[in-house]
């Protein structure tokens, strides 16, 4: 087990925490170390007024504290743990419906998740990009271990990308799509698009229902 000696607490002068994780800049940093394979940092909020995410109104109540979890990015290929003191506040706004709320660490944390905004988006690109199986071993490699269901949990919680409204609809982008995903083979202009769709089934080893080629073939182009 190493150990790293802080400095100074978080705040301007933590520089290099600053460069680990920028959102640990207004917390106070109780101690840095490494277990295992893992950086574990041990943090706390101490922000005097927290806003309301209902309505909007700045509080300065405490309710209780509590821990939480938060997986970052990882720091010299090592997943990065950290454990989160943080608060829940009283609004004090007579008509919000919300009468207790948790702080929120902008940028690191979001209501009932366990990974980092940046961990997050890093496995959602992955996903899009490799789906299960290859994007976990891909996960894996950048320091991020998850499995292939949760890969394939994360694409599937997409919402659809804006379109927009279609106006012209020709023949052969319909028959392009039916083909790559009914017929062993095609000809014509459409054969990269076709490719293209085989490639994202044959990625998924033919396991994956439609939902999710579905999801996979509208980022993927």
């Amino acid at each position: 087990m190493g150990f790293i000696v802080l400095h100074a607490p978080a705040g301007e002068n933590a520089c290099c925490l600053r460069l680990l994780c920028p959102a640990l800049r207004e917390m106070d940093v109780l101690k840095v170390e490494t277990l295992d394979d893992t950086m574990l940092i041990a943090a706390r909020t101490v922000v005097s007024e927290v806003p309301c995410p209902e309505c909007g109104l700045l509080s300065t109540r405490v309710h209780s504290r509590y821990r939480r979890t938060v997986w970052d990015l990882a720091t010299g290929g090592r997943p990065v743990k950290v454990e989160l003191e943080v608060r829940r506040f009283f609004c004090g706004e007579p008509s919000c419906d919300r009468e207790i709320f948790a702080e929120q660490v902008g940028g690191l944390t979001q209501r009932r998740a366990r990974r980092s905004n940046a961990l997050r988006a890093l496995l959602t690109s992955i996903a899009i990009a490799l789906a299960g199986r290859a994007g976990a071993r891909m996960a894996g490699l950048a320091g991020a271990p998850v499995s292939r269901s949760t890969l394939l949990r994360i694409l599937r919680a997409l919402p659809d990308p804006e379109i927009g409204q279609v106006t012209v609809l020709g023949v052969d982008d319909f028959a392009k799509k039916r083909a790559g995903l009914t017929l062993a083979h095609s000809s014509g202009a459409v054969e990269g698009t076709v490719n293209k769709i085989k490639f994202l089934k044959r990625q998924m080893f033919g396991r994956a229902n439609f939902d999710l080629l579905r999801a996979r073939v509208l980022r993927y182009s």
